[in-house]
Order: C-alpha cells, then structure tokens, then sequence
C-alpha cells in the first residue's frame, strides 16, 4: 500500500471521527501485517472469516484496471465505508464496517491490499483496528 495511498485514508477517516469526538487513528504496521495476510487470502479466493473482530473489509471491481481505485485503494475503501450504511441498496456488512471503521474506542488502524488472482481488475481493501 503506498503511502500517499495510507496519508489520504487516515484523513478521511480521521475526518470523520473528529466530526463525532472520536480519537484519530494512528497507522499501525504490525496491524497491516496481519490485515495484508487477510488481503492476501481473498486474493486467492478465500473468504474471510466470519469471527475477526474489528476488521473492515471493502472489495472493488474496477472497469479499466487503472484510475483512483487501483492507486489509492484505501482512500477508496474509506469513502465508501463511511457513505454506505446510507445507500439505498446497502448490505448488513455495510453497516458493520461502518461501525467498525468508527468504532469510538478504536485509536490505531493497519490495511493490507491485494488484486484477486482470478479476475482481473478486482482488489480487495482489508483494515483491523484496535485499541
């Protein structure tokens, strides 16, 4: 994950979180280790597991295999956690990484990245947080 990619995140993000009071979120490598080996399995077409707490999950499938959501996939994922418990069609995993992303107690966040092996122009955005 590039750093502007991570800089750009943690404002949206953190943007949010201070319109509610919340602590800002301080990127945490060893968190992007374990999220990058979770990243790194939907890459390879697993799925992950239901019982991981605290953990944020945005998958994207991209037309052209370029353009923002392939640079900053991050960024990416941050807009659309925080828009879419709002969205007419949203899903109830929606609503989790919502509130995971703006979890009050939450003060450090890690992310890993990974394109699936199978289908081209599809990525996956997975965070852990914690506190």
């Amino acid at each position: 994950m590039e750093s502007e990619d991570i800089v750009h995140g943690l404002f949206k993000l953190n943007s949010a979180r201070y319109a509610y009071g919340y602590y800002p979120l301080i990127w945490d490598s060893t968190l992007a280790s374990y999220a990058q080996f979770n990243a790194n399995q939907l890459g390879y077409g697993a799925v992950v597991p239901d019982n991981l707490q605290r953990t944020a999950v945005y998958t994207e499938t991209s037309a052209t295999c370029v353009g923002q959501p392939q640079r900053r996939t991050f960024e990416t994922a941050a807009n659309f956690w925080l828009i879419a418990k709002d969205r007419p069609n949203r899903e109830q995993m929606d609503y989790y990484n919502y509130h995971v992303i703006m979890d009050p107690e939450a003060n450090r966040i890690g992310c890993g990245l990974s394109y699936d092996d199978q289908k081209p122009c599809v990525f996956h955005t997975v965070c852990m947080l914690s506190s």
